[in-house]
């Protein structure tokens, strides 16, 4: 930040000059606690973060799935664009997860032009399907090759 100095009858003066130099809009890194094991169709929100870095109002973005939403402060609406962000607010996810079993939903962030994180959100996996230990094994010895088939 670029700054001007200025000196009083007794003492000199620096103070950050909004007009020179630019202003940092790019925040600190931060990432989102992805979700796994979700109920099916189940609305879901992720854990609050951060705006650090930054020393001017931001933009906000918001893509993925056509559930995603986020909000400011954790007060007002849920939206899915159009806003701003500052130092120190903090920021929040929601998405409806998927109607199938083992399935991602995704959600990314982007603050001042700059992606931050991408939120996923998982399904849990389908209770019917037999967990992989049932499955048995060739018995010691078998080779297969050659597209011959072992009944």
């Amino acid at each position: 930040t670029a700054t001007n100095t200025w000196t009083s009858f007794y003492t000199p003066y620096t103070y950050p000059h909004p007009l020179v130099g630019g202003v940092d809009t790019t925040p600190a890194a931060f990432s989102f606690t992805d979700n796994t094991g979700v109920a099916l169709s189940t609305v879901v929100y992720s854990t609050s973060v951060q705006v650090l870095g930054i020393d001017n109002t931001t933009s906000i973005a918001l893509t993925g799935h056509n559930t995603c939403l986020y909000q400011v402060n954790g007060t007002g609406s849920w939206l899915a664009s159009g806003d701003n962000v500052a130092l120190n607010d903090t920021i929040a996810l929601q998405v409806t997860s998927q109607a199938s079993y083992s399935t991602q939903t995704y959600c990314t962030l982007t603050l001042g032009g700059t992606t931050q994180d991408v939120w996923i959100v998982t399904t849990l996996a389908d209770p019917g399907a037999p967990p992989p230990e049932s499955v048995p094994a060739f018995p010691s010895g078998v080779t297969i090759s050659g597209g011959v088939t072992i009944q």
